[in-house]
């Protein structure tokens, strides 16, 4: 019914629930990255970001640019992911 309803709004289920904005509220792109094992920190040299994999403990250093890519693309990667799940027949209950 959800799903139905959003579609006739052409919005999503999970904007539709509200849940794009708790999660914007709740959700810090930094705090998703170190749940996937990945320490970020600002780093010494302007316009950097350091990223720490904790597992091997190998940094790389990414600009404030790419920092904003990465971010953008992961988020867009993941509702494409959970649009196709919602959108599977096989899930449409």
């Amino acid at each position: 019914m959800i799903k139905q309803i959003a579609n006739h709004f052409q919005v999503s289920p999970s904007y539709l629930m509200g849940w794009d904005e708790e999660l914007k509220k709740t959700t810090h792109f930094f705090d998703y990255l170190e749940l996937l094992g990945y320490e970020i920190n600002e780093s010494p040299y302007d316009d950097k970001w350091e990223i720490t994999i904790k597992e091997s403990g190998q940094k790389i250093y990414i600009s404030s640019a790419e920092m904003n890519l990465l971010e953008s693309t992961t988020k867009e990667n993941i509702y494409l992911r959970i649009f196709n799940y919602l959108h599977d027949e096989k899930h449409n209950q």
